[in-house]
């Protein structure tokens, strides 16, 4: 097929000719396999492979699918043989794709297809506690079985969700993986900034973004904004913190220091009736848990605060002790095995 190629495109417009739109509606996968090869080959760049397949005066980036598709191809590709910047932009693009269609009006799905995108292992998992999934407290479409804002809806057990959500399962699964940088969050953060603001109960001015939360959460510590992002997670969906800063920043002492200052504080409000100290309380003894395997025992017992019962903090204080006392045996053993393997090698 690489011969005829000639015979899909207009090369003066940089058009697919009527032979290749009747492709492109009857046979979409074989098209975007030619097209994913003659990239690989450098037959055509990625800039032009996408003017073909874009669709002709739309600027609707929410319509293109079998754009979509294409970077989807790119995006999953790992041939190593598609250059990192391609990829990039890939990336950039399906990001910019996913917004539009989560920040579409559109109410029909006639024109909004679904298709798989599997990049399985990468989707963090404390996104199913963070809103629309759940919200830390309940209440979310996982625990629920609400429905979303769209019309067409998959019930796999109790789980329902609406094309809307699909878009988001993408685009979270996207930035859990290893195409995540500083440059992908910038974009994202461009992206989230003309949306309305997310009020103290969640909700947006003027209807609520329910996406952004969660997109918030994943963008802002590469842009240098991990303390906010934590912030924002303790505000609305305290429940899944300890979850969040564990895969977020799982060796950053400074801000897991910082954590056990703002769950200690929220664990002693007693200002209002209905603060869930409990809560507060429970993740209080996670944070303290995780703090251990990052601090000796004599480095833990400073962190601690001045006040505070015995009782209470005892028990981490024996197993920061334990933990120590466990790795220095194993590093012993270690070095004593490897000095006897030097030996008996002389």
């Amino acid at each position: 097929m690489i011969g005829n190629v000639r015979f899909l495109l207009d090369s003066p417009t940089l058009t697919l000719s009527p032979l290749g739109k009747l492709v492109l509606e009857l046979q979409e996968s074989s098209l975007l396999d030619l097209f994913l090869h003659l990239l690989k080959r450098h037959k055509m760049t990625f800039d032009d492979l996408c003017t073909l397949l874009k669709t002709k005066d739309s600027t609707d980036l929410a319509q293109e699918h079998a754009l979509k598709r294409f970077v989807e191809m790119i995006v999953l590709d790992r041939s190593k043989v598609i250059s990192k910047t391609t990829t990039m932009q890939a990336v950039l693009i399906l990001v910019e794709m996913l917004f539009a269609r989560l920040s579409t009006t559109e109410t029909t799905v006639s024109s909004r297809k679904q298709t798989p995108f599997v990049m399985r292992g990468t989707r963090h998992r404390w996104l199913d506690n963070v809103v629309p999934f759940g919200s830390g407290g309940g209440g979310g479409v996982w625990e629920e079985g609400e429905e979303g804002n769209g019309v067409t809806v998959e019930t796999t057990g109790r789980r329902k969700h609406d094309y809307r959500l699909n878009d988001l399962l993408q685009l979270q699964t996207v930035l859990c993986s290893s195409h995540m940088t500083e440059t992908v969050a910038t974009r994202v953060n461009e992206l989230l900034t003309p949306l309305n603001p997310v009020k103290e109960d969640g909700e947006g001015e003027g209807g609520a973004f329910v996406y952004q939360i969660s997109l918030q959460m994943l963008s802002w510590p590469c842009v240098g904004r991990k303390k906010e992002a934590c912030q924002l997670c303790l505000r609305h969906n305290p429940g899944a913190v300890i979850d969040y800063c564990t895969t977020m920043f799982p060796g950053d002492l400074d801000l897991w220091v910082w954590l056990l200052e703002q769950l200690l504080g929220n664990a002693n409000y007693e200002g209002d009736p209905t603060h869930p100290q409990d809560l507060y309380k429970s993740l209080y003894k996670e944070a303290l848990g995780h703090v251990i395997t990052l601090t000796t025992p004599r480095e833990f017992v400073f962190l601690l605060p001045p006040t505070g019962s015995a009782g209470f903090f005892l028990p981490f204080i024996e197993r920061s002790i334990k933990l120590h006392f466990s790795r220095a045996t194993s590093d012993c053993l270690h070095d004593s095995i490897l000095q006897s393997n030097n030996n008996t090698t002389q």
